[in-house]
């Protein structure tokens, strides 16, 4: 995929692979909910899927395994240029629209849930929210194949609120890894995150960042609980190099209230 990718300013030139024309984004972009029916058989003039076939061979997307983000000099993960997952989640979208005209949707829910379970495999918050992305296209597609007649009866696509709920918990799960939570919190928060990997790479990133203006550093413990859950070790070699944020950008940073931020996500403490 690191050829592929489009990435974040300064790595996004040239653009990857995958980075669609500007007047076929555009349009992806103004067709809204309604893509399934909106997609046109010009829209998907000349576009190759071959690429999505292949990845079937994979199991793991490593963020630092290859491309422009292994090559750059640690700075900070907060700051530093991820890639863009915006022209990935349009082709996910392509790929059901050309199934309903292949009339092969089996195929295609298989090839982009394999897509979505490589990008949640990276490991970050961004990542979470962009395979999260990709079930409601499912749910979408299927939603649309079921008005018009299609037997989606074997099609177990996840429900909205299901999703809901996965977003929800992702976002609220990274604040118990962040400096000043207890350890025992810190220690059950990881063993019923949904995403333990993510929730502990983001709480390092934190942790790194600026544990040292908070009441407690919980670098360590993370450090040791992503061993544990057998994280991505180049991620965690990353996070090591990084810089501290100066007290101002670490300001900015903890200015979240984390109660505040849990209940926003999970519900009253």
């Amino acid at each position: 995929m690191a050829p592929l990718m489009d990435y974040e300013p300064p790595l996004d030139k040239p653009p990857g692979r995958l980075h669609l024309r500007a007047d076929l984004a555009e349009r992806l972009s103004s067709y809204g909910r309604e893509w399934p029916v909106r997609i046109t058989d010009a829209d998907l003039t000349g576009l190759d899927f071959g690429w999505l076939v292949e990845l079937g061979q994979h199991d793991h997307w490593t963020l630092l395994g290859a491309g422009r983000l292994r090559d750059l000099p640690p700075d900070n993960l907060f700051t530093e240029a991820i890639p863009n997952y915006e022209h990935l989640m349009y082709w996910a979208k392509l790929r059901y629209a050309l199934a309903f005209r292949r009339s092969d949707l089996t195929a295609a829910v298989g090839e982009v849930r394999h897509l979505a379970m490589l990008v949640h495999s990276q490991g970050l918050l961004i990542a979470e929210s962009v395979a999260i992305a990709m079930g409601r296209f499912e749910a979408r597609a299927r939603e649309v194949a079921a008005v018009y007649g299609t037997d989606v009866s074997w099609w177990n696509a996840p429900a909205a609120d299901q999703l809901d709920r996965q977003r929800q918990a992702a976002f609220a799960s990274i604040y118990f890894s962040y400096p000043g939570v207890s350890e025992a919190t810190l220690r059950k928060a990881a063993g019923c995150a949904p995403s333990p990997c993510m929730m502990l790479v983001e709480g390092a990133t934190a942790n790194r960042s600026f544990g040292e203006y908070a009441a407690s550093d919980n670098l360590a413990l993370i450090e040791s609980l992503l061993e544990r859950y057998s994280c991505e070790p180049a991620v965690l070699q990353r996070i090591r190099q990084s810089r501290e944020l100066p007290a101002g950008e670490a300001l900015e940073g903890l200015r979240d209230d984390l109660g505040e931020q849990i209940a926003s996500n999970l519900g009253p403490l």
